[in-house]
Parts: C-alpha cells; sequence; structure tokens
C-alpha cells in the first residue's frame, strides 16, 4: 500500500486489495504496522550482518597494491596478460618468418630450411613432402588482473602452458562498472594501517 492509498482507506474513501474479510480498520492498520516492522528488523539484521562481515585480506593487498603500483601513465589500468599465437598467412602480404613443413605437420630445422629456401628462390622445385608456409605472430589475450602483481602471479602460476607471454597495461576509460570496483578495492585498507 503506498501513500495515496493509504490516504485514502484512512479517509474512508478505498478498501485495500489485502483487506480481509470481518476486519476491522484498525486491525487491518496493526496487521500492515507489524508486517513492516518485521521487513524492518530483518533489513536491520542484514545491515548489521553486512557491516561486521570482513573483507577478505586478499582484497586489502588487492587494493594496496592499486594504491601505490606503477600505472604506467595509464587511467585506471587494467593489468592484461597476453601470448604470442602463429597464424598462417599469405607470403605476399605481412608475415613474420617463412617456415617449411613437411606432410606430417613437422617444421624443417635450419639446415633445411636454407636449402629448401634456396630451391625457391632459384626458382627451383622444393621436394613434394615439403610446403612453404607464411606465418605472423599475433597477440592474444589470456586474462585481466587489477594489478599487475596479480598478472605476474598469474604467470608464475601459468606461464609455463603459454607461448611468449607478457604484460600489457590497457585503460578502464569511462567504464563505470570496472573504476567502481577498482575504486571499491583502492579504499580497502589493511588491518593494522
Amino acid at each position: 500500500m503506498n501513500v495515496f492509498e493509504m490516504e485514502g482507506f484512512l479517509r474512508g474513501k478505498c478498501v485495500p486489495r489485502d483487506l480481509k474479510v470481518n476486519e476491522t480498520n484498525a486491525e487491518y492498520l496493526v496487521r500492515k504496522f507489524a508486517e513492516a516492522e518485521a521487513k524492518c528488523a530483518a533489513l536491520a539484521e542484514r545491515i548489521e550482518e553486512l557491516q561486521t562481515k570482513p573483507t577478505p585480506d586478499s582484497f586489502g593487498i588487492i587494493g594496496e597494491n592499486i594504491r601505490t603500483q606503477d600505472n604506467r601513465i595509464t587511467s585506471d589500468p587494467m593489468f592484461c596478460v597476453y601470448q604470442k599465437r602463429e597464424i598462417v598467412v599469405d607470403a605476399d602480404y605481412d608475415y613474420d618468418r617463412i617456415v617449411w613443413v613437411d606432410e606430417d605437420s613437422n617444421e624443417a630445422n635450419k639446415l633445411q630450411s636454407r636449402r629448401l629456401e634456396l630451391l625457391h628462390e632459384n626458382f627451383r622445385e622444393p621436394p613434394e613432402k615439403w610446403r612453404r608456409v607464411a606465418v605472423k605472430d599475433i597477440d592474444e589475450f589470456v586474462t585481466c588482473c587489477f594489478t599487475e602483481q596479480g598478472c605476474k602471479d598469474y604467470l608464475a602460476a601459468n606461464g609455463h602452458n603459454l607461448r611468449l607471454p607478457f604484460i600489457y597495461v590497457k585503460s578502464g576509460f569511462r567504464n563505470a562498472e570496472y573504476i567502481g570496483i577498482r575504486n571499491w578495492l583502492a579504499g580497502i585498507r589493511i588491518k593494522g594501517e
């Protein structure tokens, strides 16, 4: 029941939808106030529970790192881990290196590569089992962290599964959701400070 419905009810101009049969106005009001009081008590209990529940220590450490780290001249930095991934491209365009691959997808060693490349440069056909492939390394996103230390910890745990991993900083510029969480973390203090 909203304020307008309550006013109409008190003036006798409308009947609330949840009024029970043979219930007087006074009984109705007592019941509604008891329901409201119970809701307020439950909410107060929930607020107290949330206020007394401490944040994990790791949040305090993340907040401390956010406040003290080098932001690399970036507004609201997002520290991202990338790895290099090879893709096959057209040899007539941009590529990083040429690879000679046999029919079993094995890459040629340096000596074989030099010999095959000489054949190619002299317009001679290489042996049938070899194929010349242009390869380009592209940056592939792996994960994102609030701090550079988070990226370093990730690389320490999982870097062995990545190919040429590196840390790159992007900006959370105008990303209200990210900035809000980042600022909240930065506001958390470690106990004893």
